[in-house]
């Protein structure tokens, strides 16, 4: 849930600056891509020590000084307090969430075509299939 949380963070932000700057949405994906890995960054020490604790360097990289440390920053971006004091994990909520902004953000660039290629023509609208060339 922490990096659907960033993802929407980072989707937004960079829908945002697309909109406002007229720039090509290419860049959504690896905001979102960007703002999950930020999310879930604090809480790389606890998975280091507990789940691959034989790791090379995972002693140090799972130290609760690093975890502190990296909570402090974590928790000025994307609500990561907010979802560490959840009783749940809600991950499966947030697999549906990253799957549904991944494909957002691949059909963005195509609804923009098609919404350009409608203000040039309407009639494209109303064609059909393989017919259209016979009615012209």
């Amino acid at each position: 849930m922490h990096f659907a949380i960033g993802m929407m963070g980072g989707g937004v932000i960079a829908g945002t600056a697309c909109l406002l700057l007229k720039r090509s949405t290419r860049l959504i994906g690896p905001a979102m891509t960007l703002g999950g890995i930020w999310a879930i960054v604090p809480d790389l020490p606890r998975l280091f020590r507990e789940d691959f604790p034989s790791l090379p360097l995972a002693s140090v990289l799972g130290s609760f000084d690093l975890e502190r440390r990296l909570h402090a920053v974590g928790d000025l971006f994307f609500f990561h307090a907010s979802l560490d004091a959840q009783p749940r994990e809600w991950a499966l909520h947030g697999l549906a969430i990253i799957l549904l902004l991944y494909n957002a953000a691949l059909l963005a660039p195509l609804l923009r075509r098609v919404a350009a290629a409608l203000r040039v023509d309407p009639r494209i609208a109303l064609r059909s299939g393989s017919y259209a060339h016979q009615r012209d």
